[in-house]
């Protein structure tokens, strides 16, 4: 019984492992269903965006033709027939080139949603899937498709169990993935069900729970998708009122573009009477710089003589202040000087009173320095005599001395001998 319950588990556990394989295979299956699913719808809505597109294309193509008419009608109803002419076939072919530039962009920006639309593919959780496993849906196929037993490695033969009982190292019991989870594990043998069965039982109901599944997140997507068709349309009406507004609008600046057309005329007539009023005021205007030219001219020039005589007369000033200074000093200095020559002219008085007296006094000393001469002759005749006689008497000195000199060696001689003595 221990063995039994023990491969039991074994086989409980293998079944849950192929369980889980199965289950893998079945959500690509599904994934790949609701991506189909997700595409058709995103299909529908694409060709219902498309209709709404193409109903608003045709009622804006009729608008654009009423307005192109009424303008037609408008402008050539002037006086200048030709140009109302020219100015509606282009102002229509320039509303016609912009219809079919906003049809071209409307129809490419329903291109590219319809290709946004169609490229998605949402699992059901919201997520973009991955591609799905082609070995895992063909190992399903094979493990469904196939008769024989899932397990057939696993005969239960006692006599082999008995031989390999004593070998097979014993191993603590452990809780099956049942249990723990809170089912209830009932053994295969016991309600002799194969474990083929068990394993297909299994990957159905599993199948069933995903189907639900599936089918409540397409029930919420389309009560969604229905939403936001709701929306849309909700958009389409406002964006017609809009549309509509926006026509009015077109008209009403049409008339306005009419009217600044004749008052552009009006003002162009104006313009060419201006221009002729502005050339005679250009010329006049060129005359009236010139004169002002020369008058600056003249004016600099003036200013630059102003300039040099001011810069001239400051020097002069400067010069005046300067003489006048000196004058100020020479008529100091000619008072001092006619005070000089008062006490000159006094001097000099007392000066020819000097020189009378002076005159006396030469006349004295002259007389005087006759006499002085005379005695002078009479002195150097005397003087002449007395150095003669001065002459002879130092030749007389010397010879005396060379005899005192012969007479001292004589001495001197007298003494040695003695002392030789």
């Amino acid at each position: 019984m221990g063995d039994r319950e023990f491969l039991e588990a074994d086989d409980v556990e293998s079944v849950q492992l192929s369980q889980e394989s199965q289950l893998s295979a079945v959500s690509t299956n599904l994934s790949q269903d609701l991506s189909q699913g997700s595409a058709d719808l995103d299909t529908a809505l694409a060709s219902s965006k498309n209709r709404t597109v193409d109903k608003k294309k045709k009622k804006k193509s009729k608008r654009d033709k009423r307005c192109s008419s009424q303008d037609n009608e408008k402008v050539c109803d002037g006086n200048e027939a030709g140009d109302c002419d020219n100015s509606g076939s282009i102002k229509s072919s320039k509303r016609s080139s912009k219809s079919s530039k906003v049809k071209s962009e409307k129809s490419d920006t329903s291109e590219k949603k319809h290709r946004k639309h169609s490229s998605r593919r949402p699992d059901p959780e919201g997520g973009n899937p991955a591609q799905p496993d082609t070995n895992g849906i063909i190992e399903y196929e094979r493990i469904i498709n196939s008769t024989d037993p899932l397990f057939s490695d696993l005969e239960l033969d006692l006599t082999d169990d008995a031989k390999q009982e004593a070998n097979r190292p014993r191993r603590p019991p452990r809780q099956s993935r049942a249990g723990l989870s809170g089912g209830i594990f009932i053994p295969c043998t016991q309600l002799g069900i194969n474990s083929n069965t068990m394993i297909k039982f299994a990957i159905i109901g599993t199948e069933l729970q995903n189907i639900f599944q599936v089918s409540q997140r397409l029930e919420s997507d389309t009560a969604g998708l229905n939403r936001r068709i709701q929306l849309l349309e909700e958009d389409l009406e406002r964006s017609e009122e809009r549309l509509q507004s926006a026509t009015e609008k077109l008209e009403e600046a049409s008339k306005a573009a009419d009217e600044s057309e004749r008052g552009r005329k009006v003002l162009e007539s104006r313009s060419l009477a201006d221009d002729e009023r502005l050339d005679g005021l250009e010329a006049q205007l060129k005359e009236a710089k010139y004169i002002a030219e020369d008058a600056e001219r003249k004016y600099d020039e003036a200013a630059r003589k102003l300039a040099i005589t001011e810069v001239d007369l400051e020097r002069a000033e400067a010069r005046l202040e300067a003489a006048e200074a000196k004058i100020i000093e020479l008529e100091e200095e000619l008072k001092v000087v006619g005070n000089n020559m008062k006490s000159l002219e006094i001097s000099e008085q007392e000066a020819s009173q000097r020189e009378d007296s002076y005159e006396e006094t030469i006349r004295d000393l002259t007389q005087r320095l006759k006499d002085a001469e005379c005695r002078a002759e009479f002195a150097e005749r005397e003087v002449i005599s007395l150095q003669k006689s001065k002459e002879r008497m130092e030749d007389e000195l010397e010879q005396s001395r060379e005899q005192n000199a012969a007479l001292r060696m004589e001495m001197d001689q007298c003494i040695n001998d003695l002392e030789n003595l």
